[in-house]
């Protein structure tokens, strides 16, 4: 036998089949929560809330993580949403699409060139290198939303 030859035995054992999970539409749908919304999940980065959200998601709940949508269509980062709306003395999350639970609220536009925000927007009170609800805007989330549940 040449030294490089592997057993025939191990070289099967290697290769076993991976379970799939079961996700077939038959099974009914969870309950829906029985806690009042809207929730809101305070975060930070690497804090977990895709997690949360799919979690959130998996439970048939409306809930957005990072970006927002309309119609089925991503429409924008929830912070700029927030932070636009905080600008203008708006409830925060008015306009920021139609959902119940919110995670991951912030966003960072970050640039290789030290001093530069990258940013689509032109709009000068949109240029920002990030945004965090949870520290900048906490209170007029509580303001205008107090029946709001935080998820932490």
């Amino acid at each position: 036998m040449n030294a490089t030859a592997v057993p025939k035995r191990r070289r099967k054992r290697g290769r076993r089949k991976r379970k799939v999970l079961d996700n077939s539409d038959d099974k009914e749908p969870p309950p829906p929560l029985k806690v009042p919304l809207p929730i809101f999940v305070p975060s930070l980065p690497k804090s977990g809330t895709t997690s949360v959200h799919n979690y959130f998601l998996c439970g048939g709940q409306k809930s957005a993580h990072h970006v927002y949508r309309i119609d089925g269509q991503v429409k924008n980062k929830i912070g700029r949403c927030v932070k636009r709306n905080v600008a203008r003395n708006m409830p925060p999350f008015q306009g920021c699409g139609d959902t119940d639970i919110w995670t991951d609220t912030g966003f960072v536009a970050a640039s290789y060139q030290k001093g530069v925000t990258v940013t689509r927007s032109t709009n000068e009170e949109e240029k920002v290198g990030c945004y965090y609800p949870l520290i900048e805007a906490l209170d007029e989330i509580y303001e205008h939303i107090r029946t709001q549940q935080f998820f932490l």
